[in-house]
């Protein structure tokens, strides 16, 4: 698990690292296009300035009255010393061509014969390119000259408007169509030279930087700064699906280890549960049987069987000990039998204080022996309801046994039922021990005991709210309980009249 989770957690960071990283290298890419096309512009510049009033053409294509082809071929060059050259080309027919070259007021014919046609044309040509060679090389040491002398400032040079749309130019052709901040940052006076945004503190901190005309052997060194204030939201776009079906996996992995870490600790508690009630109930099934053991035991003596008085002693706490054996089991079953849905209900319309009066009658001998108090508050106009009568009879038994149970002084219990809409209120009070409210949470679960394992401080197997709660449910009642530790419980059932 811890594998998984570890994996998925690296190839989330992978996707954001990888696409953080191709931005950048996009918006580098663009920000270099910029730059180089600054520098292509500067050159241009010069190159513009210099060859400005340079024009070159081949005019005049004509044929004369013998069809022969004529044509001129004009160089205007004003820096040339303010020159005309002027070449002009005739075709004379199959035995020469004639070259006229004019240079300035200067006048010079070459006829070249068909016989010495090519060396003399070749050496003519070669002759004019070489002196164009020439006028070039100087007019291109001129420009470089200009470009390393060059003088004007960087405001001069660009504009604000110019690289903005050159940015978003080059933005959009590397796939990058996002809001952008831009200034250009001289280290020299650390400020920025000019921006378009105010945000300058943002701005200056950028790593996204790049320099500006970096081919320059002179000047100072400029840097042009982009930042992008929306660029985690931009990312976060490009990215989400994966990021998305990565935390949905992720999700899932740990939904089901903690799925089956949960099955597995139920299990568990499950299982100690179990075994705690297996030992409760070894305890409780051995007590009555020991004590019908020993009792089997005395009605086998002689002395026994000659005092009628002491015989029928020990019968009567044999039959309570077997009776008791019979509900432990019966219990048992009916839990059992409402687990699987299948048992039989023998309902009858039933008097809820008869129910209570004759509960707390068969507890008449327990209530002396603890110098107990129950009190009857019996206030229900209407007490019929529609149930089964052993069940609900089990119910108000169970609750005033647990009220004995915990209450390890003298037992202080109230019945008191009320009236309700649509129904009837019961609630049994002590005055016990009293619960917290984590255990009051999980008293109602089946083989839940406070007490645990093979101490036996209070009796008990744990099925007896579980079983109480499950006769509520079958009679479409609710039960629940209010207690504070060292002070007592109250719990209250509502179930539905006639």
């Amino acid at each position: 698990m811890v594998g998984l989770v570890s994996f998925q957690i690296y190839w989330i960071n992978s996707v954001i690292k990888l696409s953080n990283e191709r931005f950048v290298k996009d918006v580098h890419d663009s920000m270099n296009m910029v730059i180089n096309h600054l520098e292509r512009q500067e050159a241009l510049f010069f190159t513009n300035k210099k060859f400005g009033n340079i024009k070159s053409k081949i005019s005049e294509i004509h044929k004369d009255s013998l069809g022969h082809i004529q044509f001129n071929y004009t160089i205007i060059d004003s820096l040339a010393n303010n020159e005309n050259a002027q070449i002009y080309v005739k075709a004379g027919g199959s035995d020469s061509v004639s070259v006229h070259k004019i240079i300035g007021r200067n006048y010079r014919t070459e006829k070249i014969s068909r016989a010495n046609e090519n060396a003399d044309v070749d050496a003519f040509f070669w002759r004019d390119k070489s002196r164009r060679i020439e006028s070039k090389t100087m007019l291109v040491t001129g420009i470089l000259e200009e470009m390393l002398t060059d003088h004007r400032t960087f405001r001069k040079k660009l504009s604000i408007t110019s690289v903005d749309s050159m940015l978003h130019q080059a933005l959009n052709h590397h796939g990058v169509r996002l809001k952008f901040q831009f200034g250009v940052f001289s280290p020299i006076n650390d400020s920025l030279i000019f921006t378009n945004t105010d945000n300058t503190e943002s701005l200056t901190s950028s790593d996204l930087r790049a320099s500006l005309f970096p081919n320059d052997i002179f000047g100072d060194a400029n840097y042009l700064l982009i930042h992008f204030p929306e660029k985690n939201t931009y990312l976060f776009k490009r990215i989400w699906t994966s990021l998305a079906s990565s935390f949905f996996l992720l999700v899932i992995i740990m939904g089901c280890f903690a799925y089956a870490l949960f099955i597995i600790l139920k299990q568990k508690k499950l299982s100690e549960m179990k075994n705690d009630f297996i030992n409760n109930m070894t305890h409780e099934l051995k007590t009555p049987m020991a004590t019908v053991s020993l009792a089997a035991e005395a009605l086998g003596e002689e002395e026994v069987k000659n005092s009628r008085p002491t015989y029928d002693k020990y019968l009567n706490i044999i039959k309570e000990e077997n009776q008791k054996l019979v509900e432990q089991v019966e219990r048992v079953l009916n839990i059992a039998s409402f687990e699987r849905e299948d048992f039989n209900l023998n309902k009858e319309n039933l008097s809820i204080h008869n129910l209570i009066e004759q509960s707390i009658t068969d507890f008449q001998v327990q209530i002396e022996q603890t110098n107990g108090i129950v009190v009857k508050k019996l206030n229900a106009a209407n007490d019929l309801v529609y149930g089964d009568k052993e069940l609900l009879a089990a119910l108000i038994k169970n609750l005033i046994e647990n009220s004995f149970k915990f209450s390890p002084d003298r037992p202080e219990i109230s019945i008191e039922t009320n009236s309700k809409i649509g129904g009837i209120e019961i609630r049994i009070t002590d005055k016990g021990i009293g619960m917290a409210k984590e255990i009051q949470r999980k008293i109602f679960d089946k083989f839940y005991r406070v007490s645990s394992g093979n101490i036996h401080n209070v009796k008990g197997h744990g099925l007896g709210l579980s079983y109480v709660k499950k006769i509520m449910e079958i009679h479409q009642g609710i039960i629940y309980v209010e207690s504070e530790k060292g002070i007592g419980s109250t719990f209250t059932l509502k179930l539905p009249l006639i």
